[in-house]
């Protein structure tokens, strides 16, 4: 996957080079990160962008599934995995907030860092290492 300055997404064939589809458009700024996943076996990405939307997408058929206000500002990290059992999406933003998603829009948990964040890693089930502007921060989450 590409993120192109023009608010669009594009798919690409890592072995040819080839774009695969159309391009997803859908934000209307820029869009700053792509996570993507599997959900019940359909191909599915989630992007961030500057004004603070995501966006969800069905990547095998090309369509935009989801869009829900996650922060303030710009959505600067995603990322996707199992928390105490079940999927969740969680992102963080140019505005110092974490927030863990049960679906799409459906906050579970706000944490308030106060530092800009860069970078999600999901560890294992329950933890989750995060990358602000001032350190990491090591957060254990459960049900």
């Amino acid at each position: 996957m590409r993120v192109t300055p023009v608010k669009t997404i594009r798919q690409w064939n890592l072995f040819s080079g080839d774009p695969v589809g159309q391009p997803l458009r859908g934000h209307a700024d820029r869009v700053w990160n792509v996570v993507t996943y599997k959900d019940r076996g359909r191909a599915v990405a989630l992007s961030g962008d500057e004004k603070g939307y995501v966006l969800g997408w069905d990547l095998t058929r090309g369509e935009q599934i989801a869009r829900w206000k996650a922060h303030s500002s710009e959505v600067l990290a995603l990322g996707v995995g199992i928390i105490a059992g079940r999927r969740r999406i969680i992102t963080g933003g140019g505005d110092g907030v974490l927030r863990v998603w049960r679906s799409f829009g459906a906050v579970e948990h706000t944490i308030a860092l106060g530092s800009t964040v860069w970078v999600i890693a999901l560890c294992s089930p329950d933890h989750v290492l995060v990358g602000t502007y001032r350190g990491m921060v090591d957060i254990r989450l459960s049900a």
